[in-house]
This record gives structure tokens, sequence and C-alpha cells, in this order.
């Protein structure tokens, strides 16, 4: 009678222990599913290796980017300005997306990514910027990489250039596409925002009028170009 008794309390431990182990197996599924936006489930991961290598296998294989959305209110190939081109089309993450949508700032792990066009809509640059908590406070902790057209890495990490631009963005986290924060980017609203100076892409004066391009008064007279009588 006891040894059945041993034996039915054991069925009932190995039962409620696979019941336990069954439940924290459901809860570990249900939570990387909550967690989606920081995995590899979703566009909202951002690189796990803060390189250009990482990053270029994530947004043109792991989670090609083509397939996440573009910044609200812009379309493809809008009009952009230099150096990154004549049109572009910007693509955001998951959480970029949200962070855009609270205007408080761009979360960790936040990816703006601009394709970049000439005057021909073709393809001349791929640009991207991951937010990368603690990477480079005084730049906004973003992570910069240049991919030419054909997805190699031109240029990647603290990028000068882009720096340069970039900071005078900073009370909107570095972001010109749009309002990030409450702030928004420079001259954000402002009659004129995104147009360049009066003559901009201008010549200098005078260009297109009558001897505009020639030289010296006497050009093409008859000896003009040739020396001092004598000369030999």
């Amino acid at each position: 009678m006891m040894k059945r008794l041993c034996i039915v309390a054991f069925s009932m431990v190995l039962v409620y222990s696979l019941a336990i182990l069954a439940g924290c197996q459901k809860a570990s599924e249900q939570t990387s599913s909550v967690k989606g936006k920081t995995t590899e489930t979703s566009a909202g991961y951002g690189a796990t290796a803060l390189n250009g290598a990482s990053i270029g296998k994530l947004i043109y294989e792991k989670m090609p980017y083509t397939k996440w959305a573009l910044w609200p209110g812009k379309g493809k190939l809008s009009k952009g300005t230099e150096p990154h081109g004549i049109y572009i089309t910007v693509y955001v993450n998951d959480i970029a997306l949200e962070s855009i949508k609270r205007a408080n700032g761009m979360a960790d792990n936040s990816i703006v990514l601009k394709e970049n066009y000439n005057a021909d809509k073709q393809l001349t640059s791929v640009t991207v910027m991951q937010k990368a908590k603690g990477y480079n406070p005084e730049g906004g902790d973003w992570f910069w990489v240049r991919f030419g057209p054909d997805s190699k890495v031109t240029a990647e990490g603290k990028v000068i250039m882009c720096l340069g631009c970039h900071t005078v963005a900073k009370n909107n986290d570095f972001i010109y596409t749009g309002k990030v924060t409450a702030t928004g980017p420079p001259g954000h609203g402002a009659p004129g925002y995104g147009k360049s100076a009066p003559g901009y892409g201008k010549s200098a004066p005078g260009y297109g009028t009558l001897g505009y391009g020639k030289s010296a008064p006497g050009y093409d007279a008859p000896g003009y170009g040739k020396s001092a009588p004598g000369y030999k």
C-alpha cells in the first residue's frame, strides 16, 4: 500500500513539474513575441555589432529595409538637399517610427535610413544612422554608415561630414528630416524652410550675357597672343 502511494505521489510531482516547465516555455515564447521589436523578428531590431558590416547585413539581408515604413508624411523620391541628393527616400525601423510619433527624441536602436538619388533618379548612396546609447554622447549617440550603390561601406562611425552637418539640428536629436522633439529641426515650419539662399545654384553675375566667358578686350583680334615685333 505504501509503495503504491509513493508511486502515485511521484507521478503527481512529475506531472506538476512538466506542467510548470511547459508554462515557462510558453511564457518565454510570449515574451519573445512581445519583445519582437527588439529582436531579429522585427524591423525594430538594431544591429548587434556596431559596425558597417553588421548594419549592412541587417538592412540588406536579415531585414531588408525596403520593407520598413517610410518616414511619416514623406513619400518615395521626395525632394532632398545636398550632400544627400536631389531626391531621397527615407525609411525608419519600428523603434524609430514610435519615437517619431512620441516626439520625445529617438530611442536606443532607432534606425533612420536614406536612399540618395541624383537628378536622373539614380541611386548614388544609402546613408544610415543608428542610435546606440553611450556610443558618442556629444554626437547624440548616433553611429553613421554610408553605403555605395553597390551596398559596400564607404564610411562609418563618427563620420565628420555627418556630424558637422547634423550637429546644427542638435535640439532635434540631430535629425533634419522631421520633428522628433518639441523643438523640431532648425527653421522647422518657418517660411521657406528647406529652401536654399537666394540665387543658390546660379552662376556669377553676367552669366549668359553677350561676351560672357570670353577673354580680355581684343580677344581674337589680329595678332592677339603674339609677342612683340622681332620675337622669334
